[in-house]
């Protein structure tokens, strides 16, 4: 069986929801046992999200393997594009460190998936 498989970004305004598909080129994969159809590794994270100062959030993640299945303790490396604003460590978990804005990037494999967040004054 060939298939060609293209890259599929979804993005969804106000429920800001961002899903990466592996892009692959061609495949002579054999379809799955179940006879069902086969479809890219997906990954996506947590809505955009506003954060007071000093808050911290563990980022909601799904990884789903080609056949749609959730993949059970997916290796994820995570980034911070504005560490001194937003860190984030090993498992996903944002720490709001100053007013600004990040971008935070989960990875596994080659799938990409970011949500922004934004930092904002504790209430006084």
């Amino acid at each position: 069986m060939h298939r060609t498989l293209h890259c599929m970004l979804c993005w969804t305004f106000g429920v800001s929801s961002l899903v990466l598909t592996a892009c692959h080129g061609s495949s002579t994969a054999p379809p799955p046992p179940d006879g069902g159809p086969t479809r890219s590794p997906t990954l996506s994270i947590a809505n955009d999200t506003t954060l007071l100062v000093d808050e911290t959030f563990p980022v909601p993640v799904t990884a789903l393997d080609s056949l749609g299945r959730p993949i059970v303790s997916p290796s994820i490396t995570w980034h911070s594009s504005a560490p001194d604003v937003a860190s984030v460590d090993a498992s996903g978990e944002i720490k709001a460190l100053a007013l600004g804005g990040a971008v935070i990037t989960a990875t596994m494999d080659t799938l990409e998936a970011r949500a922004t967040i934004t930092v904002v004054p504790q209430f006084t």
